[in-house]
């Protein structure tokens, strides 16, 4: 079963491929998913599997399922044979009054966040390790204040906006720049402030797809065709800053469950999900009743008191195990296959928008595409975050008179 679903993997990811060659995008949804999903898949099968690491056929079975219906679920909404890609950039039609106070309360809130970083920093729990300590004072001693933690969805939402402006449309005005710069300086110290490296991946997908479909604009222009280097270099950099940040928290290498060994922590990320998906996750089926799968709303409703576990799962480490983890400990294998292909045609849906029409839907795919890329590590779709960012999205291109267009053109 295990090559199976290297096979399988293997073969999804060419799909993946195959509709970059169609959309000349690196991140559509498919080859988001699936290409780390098949590197996961090796890095268990050399470094988990097979080395006293007890992994039933039964966990590959589920993950099988999953990918393939994923994939199935993108394929369903977004058609590469059927779909042509759009070089006419659409302009991003919003309340300039509201767009101005999503402003104001993105500075109030780097400021707020500022004052944190300080009091983190300070705080001395690892002497002058400034990075650590404010890791540890994150995570264990006190978050950030409701409007430090908040405004970062505003300025992620402004960040989409100014990163479309300055290499979608390539606005080349004084004001643009210097919005742009601020506005990515808010979002490196929001970052700064949890020093959490998914968070950090989601600003650079963000950027990626706004910069490299700048760039593949200015290609149809002058009928190019070509894989840009500059993906390969703006990678290694992300990776780069990730094991900066893993260095500087002392968290470079994990002991080895096994044989007590350090193992580097990509190969921990990467690998490790399987193992603990058969250990801890897979005889827990249908206990989270939904809470997982909902996302927000599921969290809400578990608030709320609408939705209780049957029993707390306990993962020691608080390590995850990808995408099928949720669906499957609130529906089982049912929910493996219905829910992963529900969240894959509604990115694939948004990513068809996105490639045809541009503009806002753009955007809305910056933003979601991390959740596809994250997939082999754990499940991240319907974050809360996102829909946040979607309500204030929608009620920037609300006014007095209605809904403005989503896709409207250029001139």
């Amino acid at each position: 079963m295990k090559y199976l679903l290297l096979f399988t993997a293997y073969c999804m990811a060419m799909y993946g491929w195959y509709v970059y060659t169609k959309s000349k995008d690196l991140l559509n949804p498919v080859l988001a998913f699936s290409a780390p999903v098949f590197v996961s898949v090796v890095i268990n099968l050399i470094f988990f599997d097979g080395r006293n690491y007890e992994i039933s056929a039964g966990t590959y079975a589920v993950y099988l399922l999953g990918i393939v219906s994923f994939v199935s679920g993108c394929t369903m909404a977004y058609q590469p044979s059927r779909v042509k890609r759009t070089y006419a950039a659409s302009e991003l039609n919003y309340n300039p009054v509201l767009f101005s106070l999503y402003q104001l309360i993105a500075s109030a809130g780097t400021v707020a966040t500022v004052f944190y970083m300080v009091r983190a920093a300070s705080s001395g729990y690892f002497g002058s390790n400034v990075i650590r300590n404010i890791r540890y004072y994150s995570l264990y001693v006190q978050q950030n204040s409701l409007l430090g933690k908040y405004s970062v969805v505003f300025i992620e939402v402004l960040f989409c906006v100014y990163a479309y402006k300055r290499f979608v449309l390539r606005e080349k005005s004084r004001k643009t720049k210097i919005w742009f710069f601020v506005i990515t300086a808010e979002y490196v110290l929001a970052i700064a402030a949890t020093m959490a490296r998914t968070v950090l991946l989601q600003f650079v997908l963000e950027f990626a797809c706004f910069f490299f479909y700048g760039l593949q604009m200015n290609d149809a222009k002058k009928r190019k065709k070509r894989l840009r280097p500059k993906m390969i270099v703006l990678g290694m950099a992300a990776l780069a800053v990730m094991q900066f940040l893993a260095e500087r928290t002392q968290k470079t290498s994990f002991a080895d469950e096994i044989t007590g060994q350090p193992v580097h922590w990509l190969i921990t990320y990467f690998g490790k999900q399987f193992y603990i998906f058969d250990a801890y996750i897979s005889s827990h089926a249908w206990v989270t009743r939904g809470i997982h799968s909902f996302g927000f709303f599921g969290r809400l409703f578990q608030r709320l008191g609408l939705l209780l576990p049957k029993h707390p799962i306990d993962i020691p480490g608080g390590q995850v195990a990808s995408f099928i983890a949720g669906p499957y400990t609130d529906f089982g294998i049912a929910g493996v296959v219905m829910v992963t292909a529900i969240y894959g045609c509604i990115i694939g849906y948004i990513y068809k928008r996105a490639i045809a029409r541009c503009g806002w839907w753009m955007v809305f795919y910056a933003i979601c595409v991390y959740s596809c890329m994250i997939a082999f590590y754990a499940f991240q779709f319907m974050m809360s975050s996102h829909l946040y960012a979607a309500v204030l999205i929608t009620a920037l291109f609300c006014d007095g008179r209605g809904i403005i267009r989503l896709d409207r053109r250029k001139d």
